[in-house]
């Protein structure tokens, strides 16, 4: 697995040339909606999700506007705190509350981003799933630290 950051994100939509072409995940039935910290790790960010709903589809230029925005933006945890967010943010597919996303099939599989794919009529985000046991192993081997501009800010 190679974790998908913010930043990658945001250079692969930049390079698609048609910015008013709909974004949809690879399973062409579910669609990006908002951005949130992740259940798995508050640090990293999940893109939202739901099941075709005209009133939240977002071509290339709107998703773009959203993942731009969220450069030196703070989330909150799902159990608190804030964290900040940059172009090394890691990316998951999950809805608030959960680590998991729409595609099932290990029984603590997280979705993550792997790819984009340009075709004739939409932008594909493609996913994998991981076991998040084997993510964590596989950023200690590798010695992956936490990105630098993620802090946790001390509430008053």
């Amino acid at each position: 697995m190679k974790a998908i950051t913010l930043g990658w994100l945001i250079e692969r939509l930049e390079c698609v040339e048609n910015k008013k072409t709909i974004v949809v995940f690879d399973d062409g039935k579910f669609y990006p909606t908002t951005l949130g910290s992740w259940r798995g790790k508050y640090c990293d960010l999940a893109i939202r999700f739901n099941y075709g709903d005209n009133k939240s589809i977002h071509t290339v230029d709107s998703l773009l506007y959203i993942l731009k925005r969220a450069i030196g933006s703070e989330y909150e945890g799902y159990k608190g705190g804030d964290f900040l967010m940059c172009e090394e943010t890691v990316l998951w597919v999950a809805n608030y509350g959960e680590s998991r996303g729409f595609k099932r099939g290990k029984s603590m599989g997280c979705q993550y981003i792997s790819g984009v794919k340009v075709l004739s009529d939409r932008v594909a985000i493609i996913t994998d799933l991981v076991d998040y046991c084997d993510y964590c192993v596989v950023q200690y081997r590798h010695q992956i630290r936490p990105h630098t501009c993620t802090k946790m800010k001390e509430r008053d």
